[in-house]
């Protein structure tokens, strides 16, 4: 009995001992390959450090502690990325997969308060027909999720430290990632099933005068949702006249809040492309001022058909909505104040196929409603087809009621005139293309009359005024239902936006209509 028991006991141990030296063994050969890969198997331009390096073997839990890596170019030692971070982990690592299979599994990886930095004016981009993959892999690595918590992301633009992007406290999950030798030379050197995004707060230089920022920044299901959106100018409109060469537009846009669905991108024959079924946007205010006492902007400006069609990259929105929109122009003539506006009040705004892959006849369509100044409605029908390379498009103007003293908080600071009396409603269709015009107006009016002010801006010049009335049709026709009709033809200031070229016909017709020029 005793040697019974002395033998099993034995038996038990020497069991044990196997266990323990084999966990041990593969514990340290692990370990010892994993080092080997970081130490080997990564690019040489890729400088890999950390404190600990822990394995639990029940588990197949890798764990590093406070990792840095930085990457440099591969032809000099300017460092363009870092990522520092705290901790590091590999769970439930398939040692069978990774003995016996020909791919590795992992069932997750986890970063927690990583901080990621590019150094955008470092990177050096090699002109290279093929594209090299970034490691040498002897098997696929599957990877059920990727998870990166409260990580911190900034992009620097020069030696200044001007940041061109800074996300704070993002989170991202990616699952089912593969990454493979093919995978590797793509463009987006993985695959994935699905990802999201979060973040507190996101800025972003968009321009050398303008920035960006938002909060609540969410990306799920394939659906984009951001708050308390601003795009502005940096500094005051004084300091912009200074500083800049041409005129520029100083502006100032808040958004409640942005929903972005079925957003889809991507590269498709390594060409991006950005698609989404439908863009919101509630409650946006935009305020915008332009010094015209500056010097004008001499260069070509396309029309809207031409901007989308020679987008870098593919663009598919099937709608646009925008409620409940503010917008206030002004514009400064006169070195003597500080401009004239003009304001759009309850703006709504609906477009479709805004996109440039969408094939003849489907249309870009534009509807707008608004109230111009203090409540004159106006409605607006736009419409261009993105591939027609003459740039043709028709725009519809439906004006209401407007008492024309409403226009002299423009008119009166800017041209030193003043209107009277009563624009009961306005019909425009202009028909165009990049290089001509025609607009059929229609225009009903009571008692227009208009005051020429003198050099001071505020008193009236008695004969001027007197001399002016004179030309100026008083009434559109005796009987209010009646209207005066005229077709005048434009060509455009290509140096000019759009809707100046829209501006353009109306003027035109408008002097037409009241002094038959």
């Amino acid at each position: 009995m005793r040697k019974t028991l002395r033998y099993s006991s034995w038996a038990i141990a020497s069991v044990v001992v196997v266990a323990l030296t084999t966990v041990l063994f593969i514990n340290y050969t692990i370990k010892n390959k994993v080092e080997n890969f970081v130490a080997s198997r990564l690019p040489s331009n890729f400088i890999v450090s950390y404190d600990e390096l822990s394995l639990n073997i029940f588990s197949g839990t890798l764990t590093y502690a406070n990792v840095s890596v930085a990457i440099k170019n591969t032809k000099t030692d300017a460092i363009h990325t870092t990522v520092k971070v705290p901790e590091f982990i590999i769970e439930d690592i398939s040692y069978f997969d990774y003995l016996f299979s020909d791919e590795i599994h992992i069932e997750d990886i986890k970063l927690f308060k990583s901080e990621i930095t590019y150094f955008k004016h470092h990177f050096n981009r090699v002109k290279d027909s093929t594209r090299t993959p970034v490691l040498d892999l002897i098997k696929p690595v599957l990877i059920d999720e990727l998870s990166i918590d409260n990580a911190t992301v900034t992009i620097f633009e020069n030696d200044k430290n001007e940041k061109l992007l800074y996300v704070q406290n993002a989170t991202v999950e990616i699952d089912d990632i593969l990454i493979s030798s093919e995978t590797l030379a793509n463009r987006i050197p993985l695959n994935y099933s699905d990802y999201e995004a979060k973040s507190d707060s996101l800025f972003v230089k968009v321009s050398s005068f303008e920035n960006l920022t938002a909060h609540n920044f969410a990306l799920k299901d394939h659906q984009l949702v951001a708050n308390d959106i601003r795009l502005w100018t940096k500094v005051s409109e004084q300091k912009l006249s200074e500083i800049i060469p041409v005129e520029r537009d100083h502006f100032t846009v808040r958004m409640e809040s942005l929903n972005v669905r079925n957003l889809d991108f991507g590269f498709e024959q390594r060409e991006l492309f950005t698609k989404s079924t439908a863009v919101s946007v509630k409650d946006l205010s935009a305020e915008v001022f332009r010094d015209k006492l500056v010097a004008d902007n001499l260069n070509t400006k396309r029309l809207y058909s031409r901007v989308l069609r020679e987008l870098p990259f593919k663009l598919t929105i099937d709608s646009v909505d925008i409620q409940n929109g503010f917008l206030k122009y002004r514009e400064r003539v006169k070195a003597d104040n500080s401009g004239g506006e003009i304001v759009f009040k309850k703006l709504n705004v609906q477009m479709k196929n805004v996109s440039n892959t969408y094939q003849a006849p489907v249309k870009t369509e534009v509807a707008i409603q608004a109230n111009l100044m203090k409540s004159t409605p106006v409605s607006v029908n736009w419409n261009f087809d993105v591939n027609d390379v003459s740039d043709h498009f028709i725009f519809k103007i439906d004006m209401g009621h407007l008492a024309a003293e409403d226009m002299n908080s423009f008119m009166q600071p800017n041209l030193g005139v003043q209107f009277s009396g009563e624009v009961n409603k306005v019909y425009m269709t202009t028909d165009g293309n990049r290089n001509m015009s025609r607009s059929d107006v229609k225009l009903n009016y009571d008692n227009f009359k208009i005051n020429i002010l003198r050099k001071d801006g505020k008193k009236k010049n008695k004969l001027f005024s007197a001399i002016a009335n004179i030309f100026i049709e008083n009434d559109s026709k005796e009987d209010n239902s009646n209207f005066s009709e005229v077709t005048v033809e434009v060509m455009p200031d290509k140096t000019k936006s759009f809707f100046n070229y829209i501006w353009l016909n109306l003027d035109k017709a408008l002097k037409k209509s009241l002094i038959g020029i």
